[in-house]
């Protein structure tokens, strides 16, 4: 079986990550998984930061549910970018 990539993308907010994600997803048909969409829903803000607009990570938290995540996605032979 052909393993398909597993792509995370980060950066600084504002700097397109969310427009870039999608994009490649489409383009090489990847499954793509906004994270910030289930963070919170997972468990794994802390809080939020008015001044930065953005939630606060519980990093260890976030570190196994991806390790967890991508271990299902190499099972499925999915590619993906988060």
């Amino acid at each position: 079986m052909k393993h398909q990539p597993i792509l995370c993308v980060t950066g600084t907010p504002g700097v397109g990550k969310t427009v870039f994600a999608q994009t490649l997803a489409k383009k090489k048909k990847l499954l793509y998984m906004p994270l910030n969409d289930i963070l919170c829903k997972e468990g794994l803000c802390d809080s939020y930061n008015r001044s930065l607009k953005s939630y606060e990570i519980d990093v260890k938290k976030l570190r196994l549910f991806l390790r967890d995540l991508i271990t299902v996605a190499k099972k499925l032979g999915d590619g993906l970018v988060i």
